[in-house]
């Protein structure tokens, strides 16, 4: 304990740098867990683009049109 007395600044330093790698630590882990739910959405929102592009006719713009077209006759 005495080189902490004699070095001041290197004993303030790595005091500082530990509480801010455990800071970014406890960032991260949250992050992690926003990361899962935001990927979770992401891929049930996926699966649904993926089931409107496989019928038929696909849902795009001159489909649209002629829908409308139809429902106006």
């Amino acid at each position: 304990m005495n080189w902490i007395s004699e070095n001041k600044f290197l004993s303030g330093f790595l005091g500082f740098m530990f509480v801010a790698v455990a800071g970014l630590g406890f960032f991260l882990y949250q992050e992690m867990g926003n990361y899962e739910q935001v990927h979770a959405t992401y891929t049930k929102e996926l699966k649904k683009l993926q089931d409107l592009e496989r019928h038929d006719p696909y849902p795009n713009q001159p489909n649209l049109e002629k829908y409308a077209k139809q429902e106006d006759d």
